[in-house]
């Protein structure tokens, strides 16, 4: 099964959990696509994916601003998990492929 899709995100950030959405697009193993929440959205490019792991480096919009934000996660099925490195320290990552979009 392909990475490929909308995926319906939570964060659990120092500032308590954060909804969102992840749009997940590959070319091979270039990853690209956007993240977007309450606050805003951010297009990103340069991700990279090995099978069911991938990797990019963004903004996220936050109730602080813009924070960069490097997320590692794995996709199983319509299911992602993983984890953002934000300036506040690290935010665990979860959320389910979207079939509405």
């Amino acid at each position: 099964m392909t990475i490929d899709g909308h995926y319906e995100l939570t964060l659990d950030t120092p500032l308590g959990p954060q909804d969102g959405t992840l749009y997940l697009e590959t070319d091979g193993h270039a990853l690209s696509g956007m993240i977007s929440n309450a606050r805003g959205s951010s297009a990103f490019a340069g991700g990279c994916v090995q099978g069911d792991t991938l990797g990019f480096t963004t903004k996220v919009p936050t109730p602080l601003g813009r924070l960069r934000a490097t997320i590692s996660a794995r996709v199983q099925g319509d299911r992602i998990e993983g984890y953002a490195t934000l300036p506040l320290g690290r935010a665990h990552l979860t959320g389910r492929r979207s079939t509405g979009v």
